[in-house]
């Protein structure tokens, strides 16, 4: 068996409305044999109180980074960079169904050296943010 106790995370809500900045205050998360068994502060005093050696287990002292749900497909198309502010392009109920008729409508009349441009601008952006600006995330620098 395998344990596994993450400590210090902070974990995003995920709650209606909330936005990826909000987060719980530290918790601690426990996992055995690949599978989350425990949320919550002070998980590691819990763990011994109820017999088991944390000299036995693997901790892992995340610091208060950012800990997202499992299962995430996070993903970027590059060819929809700057589409959204075309007339008529943004996507007002956000759902799959009018995104994909939204960018049905939108690529229509783009060529393919534009798609390429916006696609340079995106990378250039994100990586402009995230080298030079040392962007920031709940305060934690993506440098830690």
């Amino acid at each position: 068996m395998t344990t596994t106790l993450f400590t210090n995370a902070h974990i995003a809500t995920g709650e209606p409305g909330s936005t990826a900045a909000s987060t719980l205050p530290l918790q601690d998360i426990l996992v055995t044999d690949g599978v989350f068994t425990a949320f919550g502060p002070g998980l590691a005093q819990q763990y011994e109180a109820q017999g088991g050696d944390l000299a036995a287990i693997e901790v892992v002292d995340l610091g208060g980074k950012l800990v997202c749900p499992p299962f995430c497909d996070t993903h970027l198309h590059l060819d929809y960079v700057f589409t959204a502010r075309k007339p008529g392009a943004v996507n007002e109920s956000g759902t799959l169904f009018e995104g994909i008729q939204r960018w049905s409508e939108t690529k229509s009349d783009l060529t393919v050296d534009e798609i390429k441009q916006r696609a340079k601008i995106g990378i250039l952006a994100f990586f402009k943010t995230l080298f030079l600006e040392r962007s920031t995330v709940s305060g934690a620098s993506f440098f830690n």
